[in-house]
């Protein structure tokens, strides 16, 4: 099995008092599309800059495509691309022109610089619009535009901090299938193949981005919550979610109840995230969650919905936080996945 691509043993980062990373470990496997995934101040920007090894870690240990950083950063830095959040393109510079300045940068020898261009360009769809200059783009052609020039050297892990910000959803999802169109293009890698995999690790605060990836790690206030397999943390709340009619009072009536976790508003419905253990009936045997709702909202028509990866941090979240506070009901699901 091929050696992970970021390896992360207890790694703190603070500033002053403020620690944006505290004991964080981890193991990216090769050759996949990864999420970082938290809200904003979570600590992924600071996790990302630190990968490049401009940040060093306070305690712990971090290797990156095996290097032991920072002591070896300068041997990493032709295999890593980034796109920050703030574009690098020029604006000024055409399509093209961009991609020759950055490929200059790179010290790629130009023969090799323009059958990569073209490659680029065609993946992405930019080759009608090369000889536009850049601050006429839309949000979405300046974004891909971005990310060519970030991999016109063929990085083996290519860093993005929040590629799809600001963008319209037909833009971002336009985005995401070029990011796995990149992943498959031009030394994907092959299974004892010279070549290691091509792998990308991605910042996002977007559940539904998170959902597209194929290997999560979830920061809360610089903290690990969940890490692996999304699949196995949606697997978390199966079972767990309804939805019901939204009376007047009904979002009051559900939230004091230490059973339930969560309860969110869709639309005209409440969405409600319960515990795995339910209260006791006057019978031995615990209710059902929706015999339960029905109990305290009789005309609330409760029915059970798919569990979301949101719903399952949740549960995971509030049960932590209910057991610690001995409310009751607590042990819903387990801590951050292997």
């Amino acid at each position: 099995m091929s050696q992970a691509c970021i390896e992360s043993d207890g790694v703190s980062i603070r500033f002053g008092p403020v620690r944006a990373l505290e004991a964080v470990s981890f193991a990216v496997p090769p050759g996949v599309v990864a999420g970082l995934v938290g809200p904003d101040g979570a600590g992924k920007t600071t996790l990302l800059r630190a990968c490049m090894g401009l940040l060093y870690a306070s305690e712990g240990n971090l290797r990156v495509l095996s290097h032991e950083l920072p002591r070896d950063v300068a041997l990493i830095k032709t295999s890593l691309g980034y796109l920050p959040q703030k574009l690098g393109v020029l604006a000024h510079l055409t399509v093209r022109e961009n991609l020759e300045y950055f490929g200059a940068l790179y010290g790629i020898e130009p023969a090799l610089l323009r059958e990569r261009m073209e490659t680029l360009l065609r993946v992405t769809a930019l080759a009608p619009f090369q000889q536009r200059q850049s601050q006429h783009l839309s949000g979405g052609m300046r974004q891909k535009l971005a990310l060519s020039c970030a991999l016109l050297h063929r990085p083996r892990l290519m860093l993005l901090d929040e590629p799809s910000t600001g963008l319209d959803p037909l833009s971002r999802r336009d985005l995401w299938e070029l990011i796995y169109a990149l992943l498959d293009e031009d030394g994907g890698g092959e299974p004892g193949g010279e070549q290691p995999p091509r792998s990308l690790l991605v910042a996002t605060p977007s559940w539904e981005e998170a959902a597209r990836c194929q290997w999560l790690l979830v920061l809360d206030q610089g903290r690990v919550a969940w890490k692996g397999d999304p699949a196995r943390l949606t697997e978390q709340a199966a079972g767990l979610v309804w939805e019901l009619d939204a009376a007047p009072g009904a979002h009051e009536k559900l939230d004091a109840l230490p059973w339930v976790l969560s309860v969110g508003r869709r639309g005209g419905r409440l969405r409600v995230v319960v515990s795995r253990e339910m209260p006791q009936a006057e019978r031995p045997a615990p209710r059902a969650p929706g015999e339960a709702l029905r109990q305290v909202l009789p005309h609330s028509n409760p029915h059970q919905v798919a569990a979301t990866l949101q719903d399952a941090l949740v549960l995971i979240r509030r049960a932590e936080q209910k057991a610690r506070s001995g409310a009751g009901w607590g042990s819903a699901a387990p801590g951050p996945g292997a």
